[in-house]
């Protein structure tokens, strides 16, 4: 549905633009806070002349996430997120809404959660959850609750175009709309349009055997590459990003 004659679009536009705000104020601190650790570590290491130092380390390591997390929001700030549950967890009174995006985003002055990463575990309540009775893994087990509402949405530019609500608009014509966008020789990035069964693919057990089967150009290294970016973010004190190897055809093999 166009996002102006949907009843939630005045609602809906007021928080893509609070969250915008948040985006471009947290790109400034984190492009502040690189560029003064560039230089402090710099100092360090010319200090410690090469020789060890815990410093050194716990400074490189903050730096590093930081600039991880600069590259993030800077992919993210036209588009911050796609999706949007409304889940109540077994036991607990009220509806919580949680916005589902590349990366996550915490507002500093309250610690509220602005987004959620599409790797977390409620997350894939967005893509294989059915409103009412839902159920996710998490680290602490399983969690039970209610899905009230799933919305997905389609921003350019920071600007709400389309909003699409499950259960109340045709899925498919989200999808034609998503896909559409994406028309070019290019690996494709599926996070806001990863079906049911393909979350069930992307999110398997670490320890899983998969093989992946389909036709040409049917997704399966896409999907492959989504899963190790799961793997990545949830297993990150087992998965190296530099010790993995992906091994695929080309016109040479």
């Amino acid at each position: 549905m166009q996002a102006q004659k949907h009843p939630a679009f005045n609602a809906e536009d007021r928080y893509l633009k609070d969250t915008c705000k948040c985006i471009d104020s947290e790109i400034d601190y984190l492009a502040n806070e690189v560029e003064k650790m560039d230089e402090e570590l710099l100092k360090l290491k010319r200090a410690v002349g090469g020789n060890y130092s815990d410093d050194v380390i716990v400074k490189a390591t903050i730096h590093e996430a930081n600039k991880r997390k600069l590259n993030q929001l800077r992919r993210a700030e036209d588009k911050p997120y796609f999706g949007r549950i409304d889940f109540k967890e077994l036991g607990k009174s009220g509806y919580e809404t949680f916005y589902v995006g590349k990366t996550s985003l915490t507002k500093k002055d309250d610690n509220k959660m602005l987004i959620i990463d599409w790797r977390a575990p409620m997350a894939s309540l967005y893509y294989s959850g059915e409103i009412g009775e839902v159920m996710y893994k998490a680290p602490g087990g399983l969690i039970i609750g209610d899905l009230e509402l799933k919305r997905q949405y389609e921003i350019q530019k920071k600007e709400l175009i389309n909003i699409f609500d499950k259960g109340l608009t045709p899925m498919d014509e989200y999808l034609q709309t998503a896909l559409w966008e994406k028309k070019d020789n290019r690996l494709k990035d599926i996070v806001n349009t990863i079906q049911s069964e393909q979350n069930d693919i992307i999110r398997a057990d670490k320890g899983k055997v998969l093989i992946v089967q389909g036709v040409a150009g049917s997704g399966k290294t896409t999907i492959v590459l989504h899963r190790i970016a799961y793997l990545m973010y949830t297993y990150q004190e087992i998965f190296d990003a530099e010790k993995l190897l992906i091994i695929v055809p080309t016109i040479f093999f």
